[in-house]
């Protein structure tokens, strides 16, 4: 008898994934709407990874450090003070830093039961099946259609 690990673990994935990406993306600070519309998932040999395009993600959900801001295609920085209303202008800004916002730590802990159970179910399955290499269907292991 064998187990085809990774079988599961592609069935898992393939229902995990995208209900976990939706679930960062709930978490996701609202601002524009890029960082939430930048998350999706990826199945990888050993489970999944849940991923943004926005080359940003990882200081929203780190925070940073303090840092200076000096103009790179302008002369000079501009914005408009949140507070006053007024433009501002100038040559260098000594930022103070952000604090972190884990929004996709939250979801990972929101999800924690339905991530291990449905692992935990599925793999189950696998074993009570009898038929090695191949999995039933994810929903009448869970239950459903």
């Amino acid at each position: 008898m064998s187990f085809e690990f990774g079988t599961v673990i592609k069935a898992w994935a393939d229902h995990v994934g995208p209900r976990l990406a939706q679930r960062v993306a709930t978490e996701a600070p609202k601002g524009s709407g890029a960082l939430k519309h930048s998350i999706s998932y990826r199945r990888t040999v050993t489970g999944l990874q849940v991923v943004s395009s926005a080359h940003y993600a990882t200081y929203v959900s780190y925070g940073t450090g303090p840092h200076p801001i000096d103009p790179v295609h302008a002369r000079v920085l501009h914005w408009v003070d949140k507070k006053s209303g007024t433009e501002v202008f100038a040559m260098h800004v000594d930022h103070p830093g952000t604090r972190p916002n884990p929004y996709p730590q939250r979801a990972l802990i929101a999800m924690k039961a339905e991530i291990t159970g449905t692992l935990g179910v599925l793999a189950s399955g696998h074993l009570a099946s009898g038929v090695m290499g191949r999995v039933k269907s994810l929903g009448s292991l869970l239950g459903g259609h």
